[in-house]
């Protein structure tokens, strides 16, 4: 579920590599059939059902994923 605040790419990937002391290795193309400019979810009726609203954000989320991971894979 998303949380309605749209998140650069870049962001995602920067916030990734610091977490990981590591570059990715990036190749910029053109727009690909199919690509996206910007997407961005309205989750209000999902909150409203489910009675519940995302509180982490995208930052801590991916830092705890990373942590996990590293615990599950033993890396």
């Amino acid at each position: 579920i998303g949380n309605n605040k749209p998140i650069k790419l870049m962001n995602y990937i920067n916030h990734i590599e610091k977490l990981l002391k590591k570059n990715a290795i990036k190749k910029y193309l053109p727009l690909q059939a199919g690509d996206t400019l910007k997407t961005h979810a309205n989750s209000n009726k999902v909150f409203n059902v489910v009675n519940f609203k995302p509180k982490t954000n995208y930052r801590d989320g991916v830092e705890m994923f990373i942590d996990w991971y590293r615990r599950y894979y033993k890396k």
